[in-house]
């Protein structure tokens, strides 16, 4: 639903979606997030351990 409420060619929210969609008080938190303009896509970021587990520290 996240990828709905951001316009990825201007990297911006789309604040009519997010209005429509979430109450004032809702809205204007998103609205406030910042929204990076580097990156374009997802990326794995955590290559996990031998065990697959994710710890705080191994972060």
């Amino acid at each position: 639903m996240v990828a709905d409420l951001i316009d990825h060619n201007s990297k911006s929210w789309k604040e009519e979606v997010i209005t429509t969609v979430f109450t004032l008080e809702e809205a204007e938190a998103i609205k406030c997030i910042p929204l990076s303009r580097l990156v374009d896509k997802d990326m794995i970021v955590w290559k996990g351990d031998r065990f697959s587990d994710y710890f705080i520290r191994s972060g």
